[in-house]
C-alpha cells in the first residue's frame, strides 16, 4: 500500500472514530454538554485535532447528524415514491422508522435531548437540517392525505415525538419490573399502533376484508 493511500485509509479511520464518539457524547451530553476534548479522548485522539477535520464543533455537530439521520430520510424519501397505494406506503415507512430508532438508540436520545431545551444552537442547526432535508419527505406525506389542509409537519412532529417518547422515556408508565422498549415483541407491537395512528391522522380509509 503507498504512502498516500495509507494515509487516506487512516484519515477515513480517525473521522469514522471522531463520528462515533461524537454520537455518543452529543446524544448522552448534548451539544452545550460534550466538549472536543472529550470527543477526542473518546475516539483515541487530542480534542484539538479534531480541528484538522472538522473546522469548528459546529461542523462536527452537523457532520453526527447527516451520518445518523441521512439513510432514514434517504430510505423514506425512496419508499414514498414508491407507486403503491398511499396507505401501504405509509404503513411501510412507519415501519422504518420505528425500526431505525429502534436500531440505533443514539438517534432518538439526541432529539429529546436537543428540541426538548428551548433556543441554543443544537435546536438550531437540528430545524435547520431537518428543514433541508426532511423537505421530500415532507411532501410526500402531503401528497398521501386526503385532508390537504393538514399540515405534514404537524403530523410528522406527532409521529416523530411519539416514537422518541417510547425508546427514551420512562421504562414503563406501568411500571413493569422487565420492560425492554427494544424488545422485538414490543417493537412490532409499537410499530402497529404507530400505522394506526398516521392513518388515522392522514384521513386514510382503512383497508377493510
Amino acid at each position: 500500500m503507498s504512502t498516500e493511500a495509507s494515509g487516506t485509509t487512516k484519515s477515513v479511520r480517525t473521522k469514522g472514530a471522531i463520528l462515533d464518539a461524537a454520537e455518543e457524547l452529543f446524544s448522552a451530553h448534548g451539544f452545550d454538554g460534550a466538549s472536543l476534548d472529550a470527543i477526542g479522548e473518546q475516539a483515541g485522539i487530542q480534542g484539538t485535532a479534531i480541528l484538522y477535520h472538522y473546522p469548528s464543533k459546529r461542523a462536527l455537530y452537523e457532520a453526527t447528524l447527516e451520518r445518523l439521520f441521512q439513510p432514514l430520510l434517504g430510505e423514506l424519501a425512496e419508499l414514498l415514491a414508491v407507486n403503491d397505494r398511499a396507505d401501504d406506503r405509509l404503513e411501510a415507512a412507519v415501519e422504518v422508522i420505528v425500526a431505525y430508532a429502534a436500531a440505533h438508540p443514539n438517534a432518538p436520545r439526541l432529539l429529546v435531548r436537543e428540541t426538548a431545551t428551548p433556543g441554543g444552537d443544537a435546536r438550531q442547526i437540528i430545524e435547520a437540517k431537518a428543514a433541508a432535508s426532511a423537505a421530500g419527505v415532507m411532501e410526500a406525506f402531503a401528497s398521501h392525505s386526503e385532508q390537504h389542509d393538514l399540515d405534514p409537519v404537524v403530523v410528522a412532529n406527532i409521529l416523530v415525538g411519539a416514537i422518541c417518547f417510547y425508546f427514551v422515556g420512562p421504562p414503563s408508565l406501568a411500571g413493569a419490573p422487565s420492560y425492554d422498549p427494544r424488545s422485538p415483541e414490543l417493537v412490532e407491537a409499537f410499530s402497529l399502533v404507530m400505522r394506526d395512528l398516521v392513518r388515522s391522522l392522514l384521513r386514510l380509509r382503512t383497508a377493510t376484508g
